[in-house]
Parts: C-alpha cells; sequence; structure tokens
C-alpha cells in the first residue's frame, strides 16, 4: 500500500529496572534485543523500528480516540458486538483451551499463509501469570465472550510505555460481528487504565494482507518509526553486542547491580519537629515541662488566660 505521507518518528520507553520481578528487569531486556536487533530482510533497519504500527493513546480516550470522527466505522463495529451480547473481560488460559483451539482452527488461513503448527496442535496447560505487582510490566489474556463461550483472544505485553498485542486471533465465522474491534478498543482502555499506557503496538503496519492493514487503520493504528529505550534517566541499563555466530541476534554483555534505593536524608530539627535548643519554643515547652511536673501548669494557665482577659478590656490595649 503506497503513501503519500512521510511516517512519523517516536520514542517509547521499555522503563528497564522498575523492581527486580523478572517482567521489570528480564522482560524488557528481551524485548530490546528483539526489537533492535538488524533485520537481514531489510538492511540497516531493526525488526521492529520503521514502520511499526502504533496507536498513539490519548489521555482522554473517550473524547479522542472513540469519539473522534476518523473512529465512525470503530464505533459501529464496537456497537454491533455489544448489541449482540459479546463482552470483553480478562481471563485464564488453562480455563479456555477448548474455545482457543476452536477459534484457532476456525480459519485453514490466515493472511494468505496456513496455521502453523503453534496453532493447529492443542494449546498447552500454560502456567498463569504470577506476581505481577508492577502495572507497567505484566502479561495478560483477554477476550471477547458470548453465552460463556470465547470468540476471540489476545495476550497484551505491558513494557514501560507501550501494550504489544503479542497474540491476537478471533473466531473465523464471527469476524462479521466486530469482536476484533471489541477487542482491541477495550484491550487498550483496559492497559491504559491500569498501566497507564500511552502506545499500544501491533506489529509491523505492512505485515500481512491489506486487509489487516484496514483493520489496524479503522482501530487508530498507524505506521511509526519508533526509538526504542529500554531505561529512563539515571537507571543504568544493560550492555548488548552482536552474537558472533548470528548477526541478527542481540546478547546481553554486561548487567548493571541492581540500583539501590537513596538513602534517606537526616531530617533537621525543624522537619523533625524537635525545637532547636535555647530557641522561644524549646525554652517554652521545657517551662511547661517543669510546671507539670510541681502540679502547677493549670494554675499557670488559669493566671496567664486571666491576665489577657484584663489586658484586652484596657483602654491603652484597645487603642
Amino acid at each position: 500500500m503506497q503513501r503519500d505521507v512521510a511516517v512519523r518518528s517516536l520514542s517509547i520507553n521499555l522503563e528497564y529496572g522498575d523492581s527486580p520481578h523478572r517482567t521489570c528487569s528480564v522482560s524488557p531486556v528481551d524485548r530490546y534485543a528483539r526489537f533492535v536487533a538488524p533485520d537481514l530482510e531489510r538492511p540497516g533497519r531493526g525488526r521492529l523500528t520503521h514502520g511499526v504500527s502504533v496507536l498513539v493513546i490519548p489521555d482522554d480516550i473517550e473524547r479522542d480516540w472513540w469519539g473522534a470522527p476518523g473512529s465512525a466505522y470503530l464505533r459501529r463495529r464496537v456497537r454491533r458486538a455489544l448489541r449482540l451480547g459479546y463482552e470483553f473481560r480478562e481471563f485464564d488460559f488453562r480455563d479456555y483451551r477448548d474455545d482457543i483451539y476452536e477459534i484457532n482452527l476456525s480459519k485453514p488461513e490466515r493472511q494468505g499463509k496456513p496455521m502453523s503448527a503453534a496453532y493447529t496442535e492443542y494449546p498447552p496447560d500454560k502456567a498463569p501469570f504470577r506476581g505481577q505487582t508492577c502495572p507497567r510490566h505484566r502479561n495478560d489474556y483477554v477476550g471477547v465472550f458470548q453465552g460463556g463461550r470465547l470468540f476471540a483472544y489476545a495476550l497484551l505485553r505491558q513494557c514501560g510505555e507501550m501494550v504489544l498485542f503479542s497474540e491476537i486471533l478471533g473466531h473465523g465465522e464471527r469476524l462479521d460481528d466486530g469482536i476484533m474491534y471489541l477487542l482491541v478498543f477495550e484491550s487498550v482502555k483496559l492497559r491504559k487504565k491500569e498501566s497507564g499506557a500511552r502506545y499500544a503496538v501491533y506489529h509491523l503496519h505492512d505485515a500481512g494482507s491489506g486487509g489487516l492493514r484496514y483493520f489496524k487503520e479503522q482501530a487508530g493504528f498507524a505506521p511509526f518509526d519508533v526509538h526504542w529505550e529500554l531505561g529512563r534517566p539515571g537507571v543504568p541499563v544493560p550492555t548488548f553486542a552482536f552474537d558472533p555466530d548470528n548477526p541478527e541476534v542481540l546478547r546481553v554483555v554486561s548487567t548493571p547491580p541492581p540500583v539501590e534505593p537513596p538513602a534517606p536524608a537526616t531530617p533537621s530539627r525543624k522537619s523533625s519537629g524537635r525545637p532547636a535548643r535555647w530557641s522561644r519554643r524549646w525554652v517554652r515547652e521545657r517551662a511547661k515541662a517543669a510546671l507539670a511536673a510541681v502540679g502547677l501548669l493549670p494554675t499557670v494557665r488559669r493566671v496567664v488566660g486571666y491576665v489577657r482577659k484584663v489586658r484586652r478590656r484596657s483602654p491603652s490595649h484597645s487603642r
């Protein structure tokens, strides 16, 4: 598909090292190495650096994406799916392997190619994702259901600023019901709300058939040249080198030690609430403590209150 507009560029940060958990430390490194590794079929480019299909997620999704004039077709398809009783939610992969298998086999070909063995074989019993405490680095299966059956699913991989549609597939007999548009729209809303995602990524924009590109564009995706950033400023990141046996592969050659949290600053007397020695507050508090120790504090308070009342009533004070 030829375009008469220049491809825009942007930077996306994978935010390495938010925590020691694998999704915060290992996953960003794996993704970075895969994305920027050289693509031998496209010299001078990384595997996912040029012509990447990206949806820039606005802060106000309802106004600037759902309500945008260019989203009219998206709205119609999503509304159709909702009218037909489809609903979106997260799910455990192990509970819907039969439905996933049926979805995978519902079309013998996708994008003009036969389904690979990874889809034609019965899905394995995948272990659930556990211990995902960081909202910016997590993996989740989400799907579109009707009557308790799964008809479309996606694996969302949240990594820093972006959510990646790693797996996404719908039942061949239900595609006209708008299930894929509902899946993408609700997935982005979910990750925006829970992870603050700024970008959704759907592989290369021109990958696949013209029908797939049309779907991406109607859902709001556009081609971008992406500069991938591994860590935020001030966070040490691993260094890479090309694998001598495979020029398409980047290997980690050094990993920085974990960043130690800064030691808490020693609070000043002012910030700690303790008065400086011989200050007016310090003298007042010591005097009150001494009077309280001998039982005279209530009497002194009454006397001070009486003196203040007399002063307020005296003519000299009123002037």
